[in-house]
This record gives structure tokens, sequence and C-alpha cells, in this order.
């Protein structure tokens, strides 16, 4: 204490601060190099260097999400596409933190009447985000979280511009309409956010009477929507509906007793990723039940009722997925975490609080068996083997062996996109969605318009390529689509021996890639 009996806040609280950013930076940097490979990160990289060299998502290749991710990191990762996956995850990061500030300003925003709170609303919002690692694995890997957050949290954080800005409120309440659309246009599921602020803002303009501006957001995102995925659809109608539309209707979950248990295990894995933000949004909930306040009413600002909603309808649509997987929920989790912040605000009064709250964050983070994973290979009986390198260092060493045999913009033969952006080379048509490339009872014609490959193509493909190399780990010539079941393995036989007719194993590499599976490399026969 100090020489007036109170505790040195400035210090601590700076402290936790300080802390935080340390630790979520440290998490960042682990996540980005020692972070397992996700097939996504290939097909994301892939189609951003496609649109580089003038081919078109849905135009000239299968792509089962809108178009703005691959035009973003076309433009920001060219500069870095020598780093290779690395450089995506770069850009991928940035992204990530610039979603986990403006969700903390969001929560400040949220608490501007209470200045009390706010400083503790916006501290909690980004500490609950940054120091997490699971949160920070998803918005550092190239998929599409990152991106599609940093614009969820922007487009409400326009609308709260245009609330407390009464001459630009429908300028505000327009942008909020622009980049919710863009957000859409970077995750479909985020499409059904639209509504849900679209429907607020009717219901505030009618109690309200001028106050809202519903027909200024319908104008931006309208005119946003048509913008992104108006020139695809005229061009390549059959393929943009079968991407984003049928691809997503056409999964299978098997029988009634798998779909529950995926159903149950993606609750219980989305608690345990986000288990501080739902045991504080507890802790809060129990303490207004017996009567207590958190530090004022959470409700305050009419805000928080479609940020609410949004969160709830995009886990709903989630849940309804065939194979909801818990990542889906990083995309939306930055709103979820300003909703806890704000509602835990009054509990972080004392510095010291705010330093317990990071201190429960790191604690949940670094006992993640994430953790475990960035250095331990896969369990051998009892033992826990080391790895020996990183996954991105693994994944550089094969992409180099390869460029180095065939040189630059060769194509390679292979389901594991991300090894054909590491070493600079192309796939094969019909090949950019991975493993998710393969219907085998799609018909020839309509499997050519949506550029993926049925039987007679794959089986075409693989008796007549060019390609001077291939690479296939245990995701390749394995998985049938659309209702992502295993590929029968008569017919996994065949694949593998045309394969074999024409190319032979020149090397086999355990534990490469995503879920550590064994990859062979293959040179074709003179």
């Amino acid at each position: 204490m100090d020489r007036a009996g109170s505790y040195p806040t400035f210090g601590i609280r700076h402290s936790a601060i300080i802390i935080a950013l340390l630790i979520a930076l440290l998490l960042t940097a682990l996540n980005l190099w020692f972070g397992e490979l996700n097939q996504d990160e290939g097909w994301y990289l892939y189609s951003a260097r496609q649109i580089l060299q003038g081919r078109y998502p849905f135009v000239d290749y299968a792509s089962t999400q809108g178009p703005v991710m691959s035009f973003a990191y076309a433009a920001l990762w060219w500069p870095l596409q020598g780093m290779g996956l690395v450089g995506g995850r770069l850009v991928t990061a940035v992204f990530g933190w610039a979603a986990a500030g403006l969700a903390a300003l969001l929560a400040w925003r949220l608490r501007a009447g209470d200045r009390p709170n706010r400083n503790a609303a916006a501290f909690a919002t980004f500490a609950l985000i940054g120091v997490n690692i699971y949160q920070s694995y998803f918005t550092t890997v190239v998929k599409t979280y990152a991106l599609g957050s940093l614009l969820l949290t922007g487009g409400f954080l326009a609308l709260t511009a245009g609330a407390s800005s009464r001459p630009k409120r429908r300028f505000w309440t327009a942008v909020a309409g622009v980049l919710l659309a863009l957000a859409a246009g970077t995750r479909i599921s985020l499409v059904m956010i639209l509504p849900v602020v679209f429907l607020w803002l009717a219901s505030a303009r009618y109690r309200n009477g001028r106050e809202a501006c519903p027909w200024s957001f319908v104008f931006g995102a309208a005119a946003t929507l048509l913008a992104i995925f108006g020139p695809f659809l005229c061009a390549a109608p059959e393929s943009f509906f079968f991407g984003m539309v049928q691809y997503h209707a056409g999964r299978e979950a098997g029988s009634l007793t798998s779909l529950l248990a995926y159903k149950v295990a993606f609750i219980l894995r989305t608690v345990r990723a986000y288990l501080v933000p739902f045991a504080l949004l507890l802790v809060v909930a129990l303490k207004h039940s017996a009567g207590h306040k958190s530090g004022g009413d959470p409700t305050r600002s009419p805000l928080l009722a479609p940020l609410v909603l949004a969160v709830l309808t995009v886990t709903g649509v989630h849940f309804m997925a065939p194979f909801p997987y818990d990542d889906y929920q990083a995309v939306i989790f930055p709103l979820f975490a300003v909703i806890v912040g704000v509602s835990i605000a009054g509990l972080l009064q004392r510095p010291t609080a705010r330093f317990l709250l990071v201190l429960l964050c790191a604690m949940a983070a670094f006992s993640s068996p994430r953790l475990q994973n960035f250095f331990a290979a896969p369990r051998d009986r009892i033992w826990w083997p080391m790895r020996t390198e990183s996954p991105v260092a693994q994944l550089r060493a094969v992409a180099r062996e390869l460029r180095d045999e065939v040189g630059p913009d060769a194509t390679l033969l292979t389901q594991d996109t991300y090894l054909a952006v590491e070493a600079g080379l192309q796939v094969p048509d019909g090949m950019e969605m991975g493993p998710f490339c393969y219907f085998p009872e799609m018909s020839t014609e309509r499997a050519a318009a949506c550029h993926v490959l049925n039987r007679e193509m794959l089986t075409g493909l693989l008796a007549t390529t060019d390609a001077p190399v291939a690479a296939f780990s245990e995701y390749g010539l394995s998985i049938a689509a659309p209702a992502v079941q295993p590929i029968p393995n008569a017919d996994v036989a065949l694949l593998q021996a045309l394969l074999e007719a024409r190319y032979t194993p020149t090397a086999t590499i355990p534990a490469f890639g995503q879920a550590q599976t064994t990859l062979r490399l293959y040179r074709k026969n003179d």
C-alpha cells in the first residue's frame, strides 16, 4: 500500500494489460510456427494465388465460401508468397489481432456511458480473446475465421457509431451493412446476421421513430452482396450454387446415433475451448439471480440485444450442420467475448481482479492439450516421443525437395494443396479443393461445370496426367464428397493401382501435416 493507504493501482492495472498482450503475442508466435497444418490453409492460399494468375473462384475452379477472403489474400499475401504458408499465417494473425482490438473497442463503446467500467469491459474482452490458445490457433492458421470476425466486429462497431452520431447515422448504418455483407462474403454462415440486424433496426425505428435507419442498412448490405456475388452468379451459376449451397447441404452424418453424438460433441468441445468465458458468464448469471449487480446494468446499451441474437443465430446455424465442428465458433467468438466482457466489467473494479482474469485465462491456455501438441509426436504406447521439427519446418523441407526436383511452376499431383502452395507448384485442374474434390457419383458434365472430379475423371487423370511428381498423405484418395464418407476399399485399391502403375514411390514421411498421417512421394516413370 502507498502512503495514502490505497493500493498502487496504476502499476497493477497496466501490468495486467502488458502481461495479456505479451501472452497473446506468445500464443500467436507458437501457433504460427508450431501450429498443426490444416487442409483448409492449402486451398485458401491456392485460391489467392489463382486470382493473381488470372483465374477466379466458381468460374475457373471450385470454391465453397464467398470470394472475399480469396481476393483479400491475393492483395495482402502476394508480397509474402516467398514465405509460403508462414506468410499466409502472418496475414491471418494480423486480421485476428485487429478483430480482438475492434472487439475490445466495441465493448468499450457499449459501456461508454459507464465510465468506471468501460475500460474494464475492453480489457476483459481482449484478455478473453487474446489469451486463449484455441482462438489464437484458429485466427493464425489460414481459415475464414480471422477475416470474418474482423468484418463482423467492424460492422457492429459501425452500428455503435451510428447510434452515437445523429447527423451521420444513415452513413454509419450503411457502413455496418457493407461490413456485415463482406463478412457474409467471407464465411457464408454469417449471412444470417443480416436479417437479425435489419429486424432489430426496424423494431427500433418502430419504437423510436426516426432514431434508427433500417433502409440505410439494407442499401449498404444489398449493394455489397450484389457486388460480391453478382458477377460469379452470372458467370458460373451452376458452380456458384453448387459451392455455396449444395456442397454444404450434401454432407451426411450417418446414423441417428452418430448425428446426436456429433451434436453433443460440438457443445462439449465448444465449452472446453471457451471454458473461462462460459464460467464467468455463469458467475454473472448466478450473481444476478441472487439479486446482486456486477457493476451497472449490462443491458443498458440497446446494441447488446442484436449482439446476443447474432451469436445465438450463427451458433444455431453451426449446430444444425451435419458435422458441426467446434472451430466454426471461432468466427463468432469475439462477439461472445464482448458480451461477457461487458457483463463482468463490474467485477473488475480492483486492478488485482484484472490480473487474476489474465492468470485464469493463461492457466486455461497453458494447460490445454494444444500446447502439448506443439512439441509432442503421436503417442507410442506409454511414451510421448518429441517432435523432431515443427509442422511448418517439415512442410518446408518436403516442399524444397519437390521444388528442387522439378523446378517452379511444375504440376504436383496431390490433394494436399498446402504442399503445392509451399513448393510454388500447380495442382491439376479439378483438384483445387484437395481431399474434398472427389464426387464419384456426379455426372461428368456437371462435375466439369462445378470444377470437381467424378470417378471417371479422377481415374482418367491418374492414367494420363503429365505431372512429374506426386504426393499423397492419408487424406488423399480416401474421401468421397459431398457426403464426406470414406471411399470403399475396392475403389481405393483401384485408384492406388492406377497411381502406382505410372509413378514410383521415392519417399515415405511419417507424421506429416494435418492429423500427422503418412505422406508418400512419387516420381513419374520415364
